[in-house]
């Protein structure tokens, strides 16, 4: 599977799970040649839209499904989300790169069985992957 994490998560998150999870790719909205540091949420969101192999986004942006525009370039993407809690954002890095690698296999297991376009959520404890709702009901 394929997983894409957005700038509100550490790309050194990201790259930390790369290394650690050799049978996934990882990558972060920073090392990804298409994009730049000004590319809007829909441009990429949209682009993402487009792979061959879509990835699973991971993101700690709640106002991406509050802003009318990006919250329909996300129903229309079909991407599978996983919103992580803002909340976990205010624990030191340390913290936030072992609870990932806690929670990881977890988030693997729940992505991996969805059938349709899911939007799960990352509690801020990151204890346990919750299943909301398939993609195309975020409204």
């Amino acid at each position: 599977m394929n997983f894409f994490f957005d700038r509100n998560i550490s790309p050194y998150i990201a790259r930390m799970l790369d290394a650690y999870d050799r049978q996934n790719t990882i990558t972060h909205l920073d090392d990804d040649a298409r994009f730049e540091f000004t590319t809007p949420d829909v441009i990429w969101i949209n682009t993402l839209a487009k792979d061959d192999s879509k990835p699973i986004l991971i993101t700690a942006d709640g106002t991406i499904q509050k802003n009318p525009t990006e919250r329909i370039a996300l129903i229309e993407s079909s991407l599978s989300i996983v919103f992580v809690k803002r909340s976990f954002l205010k624990l030191h890095f340390h913290q936030q790169a072992v609870k990932f690698l806690q929670i990881w296999p977890d988030l693997i297991n729940s992505t991996g069985r969805c059938k349709v376009p899911t939007v799960f959520e990352m509690t801020a404890g990151a204890r346990k992957i919750d299943r909301l709702m398939a993609t195309s009901q975020l409204r």
